[in-house]
Formats: structure tokens, C-alpha cells, sequence
């Protein structure tokens, strides 16, 4: 066996040339000072015909994938079915400082399935003194089937600049394994979260991670994550936008279902900003999670949570809808039928001044849990009498 020419570069950081050694002439501490597993930049072309695709048997199936490499990006187009391993594209951290460096981008066109199984890491390059202005890349996948992500896909950023983009489309459904994890935080010092789309034809079920959060710096401000499906979103792990000012969260099942049993977080965690924004939008919602928007710093102000059911809004017991803050903010439920089931709980209580939860609703309002907005306001229209 020799060494890949294509995989290989020397103690010299060049591409070998072949024919290159076998490796059996190499001895270890040799060995060692070559980088193996690296793509050699180019254009990368494979065909094959396939007796079948599994389900029409008579008739063969011809698989064509391109792949393009360069400058740390990446382009895989195929035909059929893509399943993708580990890939980096962060580049090494060999210079001291980095300005201005960015993460790689990916972008994968399939006419069939995706299936991500390796981690994928585009974030900006990190250094070990410093890296400004260092942006986290883009990842945008798209498939003609079903797209299942059971690894993490991290662009996270350096400092004084945002996390990448990660967008994920499928005319199929969307579904992220309870190990999974879309980052796109920023990481660094004054650094803001990125952005993060999820939108599928068909269902969409997060189990794992979704995080686009802001740095620790007073100035810093989460980011926006965008959860689109025709049919249904349910949402079983954590979804945060969290940051020093308003990230955004927006969770549309158009007048399907949305089912929310998990984490969803628009926190503020400084003394100073105001918390994000969390919406939902769809035909039948169920929350029996934690939907969190606060800021509890001693000059912030609580974010916004609303609820838009085109049929029914039920707050199922043990969720908890919270808006609190020094200045409290709003939780807004609105649909033809409201329900706030026993040991549910919305809360906007402030410090200095309570938020505000308004409950509106074509036909019935059902409260059966608790409502606390100190020093804040509590308003209820519908078109039948409240039951308490």
C-alpha cells in the first residue's frame, strides 16, 4: 500500500506527487509527520449502476455524485442517496491571531435521502491567542427525500463577530436524533449567534440540540432559528436563542400540528438587554415543556412568548410559559379554543414592573392552572365566558 496522494501531504504541507512511497518503507516517527485524511482540492466525479433502488426491482437505478473541493468548501451533488461521515472545514489553528477567518461551507444537492452520521464542523478557525471578526461557516443541505441527523453540525464563531448558517431543507421530513446537535453560537467576546432553518414538506421531530446563542458580552444577541413544516414540528429536546439582546425562535406547522415537550429558551442572562422572542404557529398546538423568555438581570427587561392555534392552544400540565424580568414581559395565547390545563403555570412577574398575559380566543377559554403577572396585567377575550 502506498501513501494517497489525494489524502496525503507532506512535512512541507504540500500535496504529495505521485508516485508517492509505500508505506511499509516508512518507519513510524516517518509517518507521523505526514497529514493524512485531508481532500486534495479539485473536482471529483463517481458513477454506478445500481441493480435496483429497493423498490421498483425490475428496473436498475444510475447513481451519479459530484464533488467539489477548494478553499476549505465543499459541493456534493448526487443523484440518489447521500450519507455523510466526519467532515471538518475549520480550518487548523496554526497562527497565533486570526482576523477575519471564516468556517468552511457545504452544500449538498441529493435527489434522494441525506443521511448525516459523522460530525460536521465548519466553525471559524480558532487560534491560541486570539481570532476576531472569525465567522462560522454555512451549511446548507437539501434533499428530495428524507433528511435524518444523528451527529452535530457546529459553526460557531470567534470573537467579535456572529455563528455561521446551517440550513436544512427537505421535500420529505426532518428528523434530528436525541445525540444530535445545530450549532451556530457565538463563542467568542462580543459574538452573536447565528442563523439556523429547518423547513421540510413533511414532518419535522427534534430530539437532539439546536443552539444559536450569543457570547458573554454585554452587546452580544442571540440568534434566529426557523422551524417550518406543512404538516407538523414536535419538538422533544432544546431549541435556545439565549443572548445579551433579542434572539429569535419561531417554531410553524401551518395549520397542522405543533407539539412542544421540550426546551424552548429566549433568555437574557446580563444585568443589561432584553430577552428574545418565541413563536409558534400552527393549526393545533400542545405545550407540555418549558417555554422560557427571562431576564433576570437588574436592568433587563423579559422577552415575548406568543401562541398563535388556528383551532386549539393547550398549555398541558406541568409546562411553563415564563416571561419574568426586572421589567416582565408578555405571553400572548391565541386561538379558538384555549386551555390551560391543572398544573400548567404562564408567568410574566417583574421587579420593577409585571408583564402582561393576554388569552384570547374565538370560543372557549379553559383555565384551570396558574396565572402570575406581578404588578403586571392579566386580559381575557373571548367569544364565550371564561370557566376558572
Amino acid at each position: 500500500a502506498r501513501l494517497n496522494p489525494d489524502l496525503t501531504r507532506g512535512p512541507d504541507s504540500r500535496w504529495l506527487n505521485p508516485p508517492t512511497r509505500a508505506v511499509r518503507t516508512l518507519t513510524l516517527k516517518q509517518l507521523l509527520h505526514f497529514d493524512v485524511g485531508r481532500i486534495k482540492p479539485g473536482k471529483y466525479e463517481a458513477e454506478a449502476l445500481f441493480d435496483s433502488d429497493g423498490v421498483d426491482l425490475d428496473r436498475p437505478v444510475r447513481l451519479k455524485v459530484k464533488v467539489a473541493v477548494g478553499g476549505g468548501d465543499m459541493t456534493i451533488e448526487a443523484a440518489g442517496a447521500v450519507l455523510l461521515g466526519a467532515l471538518n472545514l475549520s480550518g487548523g489553528a496554526s497562527a497565533q491571531v486570526y482576523f477575519g477567518a471564516r468556517g468552511g461551507d457545504l452544500t449538498v444537492n441529493a435527489g434522494g435521502s441525506v443521511a448525516l452520521i459523522g460530525p460536521i464542523q465548519a466553525s471559524a478557525p480558532s487560534a491560541p491567542i486570539m481570532s476576531v471578526f472569525s465567522v462560522g461557516g454555512t451549511i446548507d443541505i437539501q434533499a428530495a427525500l428524507n433528511i435524518t441527523i444523528q451527529n452535530s453540525i457546529v459553526a460557531v464563531s470567534g470573537a467579535q463577530s456572529h455563528g455561521g448558517v446551517i440550513r436544512i431543507q427537505s421535500a420529505g421530513s426532518i428528523t434530528m436524533a436525541g445525540s444530535s446537535v445545530l450549532d451556530v453560537s457565538g463563542e467568542g467576546e462580543d459574538s452573536s449567534g447565528g442563523t439556523i432553518e429547518l423547513n421540510a414538506d413533511g414532518a419535522i421531530l427534534i430530539q437532539g440540540t439546536i443552539a444559536a446563542t450569543g457570547g458573554p458580552s454585554t452587546y452580544t444577541a442571540g440568534g434566529d432559528v426557523l422551524v417550518h413544516s406543512e404538516t407538523s414540528v414536535m419538538v422533544a429536546g432544546t431549541i435556545s436563542v439565549n443572548g445579551q439582546a433579542t434572539g429569535h425562535l419561531r417554531l410553524e406547522a401551518m395549520d397542522g400540528v405543533l407539539d412542544v415537550s421540550g426546551v424552548l429558551s429566549a433568555e437574557c442572562a446580563g444585568d443589561h438587554g432584553m430577552a428574545g422572542e418565541i413563536h409558534m404557529d400552527a393549526g393545533n398546538i400542545t405545550i407540555s415543556g418549558s417555554t422560557i423568555a427571562d431576564a433576570m438581570g437588574h436592568d433587563s427587561h423579559a422577552g415575548h412568548v406568543n401562541v398563535d392555534g388556528l383551532a386549539t392552544v393547550t398549555i398541558a400540565p406541568g409546562a411553563m410559559l415564563s416571561a419574568q424580568g426586572h421589567g416582565g414581559g408578555c405571553v400572548d395565547l391565541t386561538s379558538h379554543t384555549v386551555n390551560v390545563a391543572a398544573g400548567a403555570a404562564i408567568n410574566t412577574d417583574g421587579v420593577d414592573q409585571g408583564g402582561c398575559i393576554c388569552l384570547v380566543a374565538s370560543g372557549v377559554i379553559q383555565i384551570d392552572g396558574t396565572l402570575h403577572a406581578l404588578l403586571g396585567t392579566v386580559e381575557l377575550t373571548t367569544g364565550l365566558e371564561p370557566a376558572f
